[in-house]
């Protein structure tokens, strides 16, 4: 059907019927890729149908639905797997709100019907009205599986092993909430970051667990328990920090203190030595100068009791020359 396309629209004449030619066939890829150029085109398409939805979401929702469509067999195999349109829509949507459902409804409805068109047959699904809650929808061949490079494991774009991926990390997230335990400080953001780009749902969830339980709440709180406790955590670890600090300083402060305390006890000793040195030097000077009185008094005394001497003595002399001459005149 591509290459009769591709001669359609190289012939000259719209109403001569195009001769297929081995360039043809080379323009749609040849037979290892013109299944996934044509796929590739579709879903370029759908995502600039013009529906007022961000291409993003469109060509997330793609993806969806052929993760939800294929599955890996015991043998690694990757092998079609028919779903009810019901069970894609729940797999397309964002979240449980109606908004969001009515949403994928939509996208659901335009990716099921572009791939089952006549023109590719990538999908088996009836069209239009037809098209219900109800309907099988399932891989038109699994041609398509081995050929699009999003599905058959080559490349950096990998849906199928995307999915794989994610259903072991949602599978150990359970593994940890079942037995009733968090996830450790240095995997808890790993799994943050994927629950938030992934944005599971909890019919996804039920593919991934053991009977079709529902254990999607479950897993929903252990991620919010874990973040908990590992904020508690946290936090004790900065509080006993801050309690080590504080402790620290006040060790810090008290030897100070005590240091402080020497140093005021060694001036106040070296103080009260020096007053006593003063006040012994002034004693002192104080005795010095008593005695340097003293002596004072003493010579000035020492000095009258001379001069009282040489005073009386030449007295004594005239009193006893006089009496020797009276003596001489009687006799």
């Amino acid at each position: 059907m591509r290459c009769w396309e591709v001669a359609s629209r190289r012939a000259q004449d719209p109403n001569q019927k195009p001769e297929l030619s081995l360039s043809d066939y080379h323009a749609v890829g040849g037979v290892q890729t013109a299944l996934s150029i044509h796929a590739n085109e579709i879903v370029k398409q759908i995502s600039h149908m013009g529906t007022g939805t961000d291409p993003r979401v469109v060509e997330v929702g793609v993806k969806r639905v052929f993760q939800a469509l294929t599955e890996v067999d015991e043998s690694g195999r990757t092998i079609r797997r028919p779903q009810n349109f019901s069970c894609l829509v729940q797999t397309i949507a964002t979240s449980e709100t109606a908004e969001a459902s009515r949403q994928a409804e939509q996208i659901g409805r335009m990716i099921v019907s572009k791939f089952a068109e006549p023109q590719c047959s990538f999908l088996r699904a009836p069209l239009g009205a037809d098209l219900n809650g109800n309907t099988i929808v399932d891989i038109g061949h699994e041609a398509l599986i081995r050929c699009w490079d999003k599905l058959r494991g080559e490349g950096e774009t990998d849906w199928v092993r995307e999915e794989q991926e994610d259903a072991e990390k949602y599978r150990s997230l359970l593994r940890v909430a079942m037995v009733n335990s968090i996830i450790g400080e240095q995997q808890l953001p790993t799994f943050e970051t994927w629950w938030l780009n992934r944005n599971p749902t909890r019919a996804w969830a039920r593919r991934y667990t053991r009977g079709n339980v529902d254990r999607f709440s479950d897993v929903s709180a252990l991620l919010r328990k874990s973040r908990n406790e590992v904020e508690r955590l946290a936090r004790e670890k900065e509080e006993t920090q801050k309690t080590k600090a504080d402790l620290a300083y006040a060790r810090r402060l008290a030897f100070w203190i005590k240091c402080g305390s020497v140093a005021l006890g060694a001036l106040a000793v070296f103080a009260f030595t020096q007053l006593w040195y003063a006040n012994r030097q002034i004693a002192l000077k104080d005795e010095a100068e008593q005695l340097a009185n003293f002596n004072l008094i003493a010579i000035d005394t020492a000095k009258r009791s001379r001069a009282h001497v040489t005073f009386t003595t030449p007295s004594l002399d005239l009193s006893m020359s006089t009496l020797s001459f009276h003596e001489m005149l009687i006799g």
